[in-house]
């Protein structure tokens, strides 16, 4: 196990049903942020990395977290589940109908056999987002936490970009997992140009996407703000190559307990844990048709 910070040393953790339990979980590990409502602040963030990152041990994973981490198994007031995968799609609410939800996910994904589809509206934008969970992990979280809401990992970008004031007319956010794809979300004066999921081999292949995106669109390189978050190495060849083309770009900035983090491994880490805590969001779960 691997403590990332512990924000709060004196905290009861005796009477969890006041704080809210947030979650971010991916194939390669398990963070989770325990909030303190009456004081409106984060109490402790805690990161596990899992040692097998295959899809089949993914519960098998949690359930040994759970066994390590005592109070994972407390009740808590509330649990917001953030579950990163490639396989989503974002839609303009317009389009949104329960009848064609099937048919827009298919545009861009399979829905395998033994899947669900979730959808989440993120209240300050107008869109929807549709993405697709195993329905085993999706009963096992369910049956595990309190009252849990299970939330896509691109929420927070889009949060974000509806909510946050700018200096410059376009902000690009792009969202890296350690399972080689990162989601890219582009703003432009508070309007949705891109939401995408892209996959990539070396590293060096996500500056090529976002040059290209930027060309395409005819964004104004010297106009946009690029913001990164998720995981990159230290020597990462797209972040250097990205910094150089772009003046305004830098990881996303997080606030919590009245202060701002500038620690990169808390950021990359809980960003989105943070981020996604004020967003009241629509969650609903909708079984695939036979």
């Amino acid at each position: 196990m691997q403590d990332i910070s512990v924000l709060n040393n004196e905290i009861d953790f005796n009477c969890t049903e006041n704080f809210r339990l947030s979650i971010q979980l991916c194939l390669n590990g398990f963070s989770f942020g325990i909030k303190d409502d009456v004081n409106n602040e984060f109490i402790l963030l805690k990161h596990c990395p899992f040692i097998n990152n295959r899809s089949e041990y993914l519960i098998d994973n949690i359930k040994h977290i759970l066994e390590q981490e005592p109070i994972l198994r407390k009740k808590f007031k509330q649990t917001q589940v953030i579950y990163q995968s490639e396989k989503k799609t974002v839609i303009p609410e317009q389009f949104y109908s329960n009848n064609s939800i099937s048919d827009l996910y298919r545009t861009s994904n399979k829905i395998e056999n033994n899947e669900i589809l979730c959808i989440n509206k993120e209240p300050y934008s107008d869109n929807i987002i549709i993405f697709s969970i195993a329905s085993e992990l999706h009963q096992f979280l369910t049956n595990t936490f309190h009252d849990c809401k299970i939330v896509s990992s691109i929420i927070p970008l889009i949060h974000y970009n509806a909510i946050k004031e700018g200096n410059t007319k376009t902000r690009i956010l792009i969202d890296n997992s350690p399972m080689s794809f990162f989601d890219i979300i582009i703003y432009e004066d508070k309007k949705l140009l891109l939401a995408n999921t892209q996959h990539y081999i070396k590293d060096i292949d996500i500056a090529y996407y976002i040059l290209n995106a930027i060309h395409t669109l005819n964004i104004d390189i010297h106009d946009c703000e690029l913001i990164f978050t998720g995981e990159y190495k230290e020597n990462s060849e797209a972040l250097s190559i990205l910094r150089k083309q772009i003046r305004h770009a830098g990881f996303l900035s997080i606030v919590n307990n009245r202060r701002e983090f500038k620690n990169t491994i808390i950021n990359n880490i809980f960003a989105n844990i943070l981020n996604t805590d004020e967003c009241e969001l629509l969650v609903e779960h909708i079984k695939e048709e036979e």
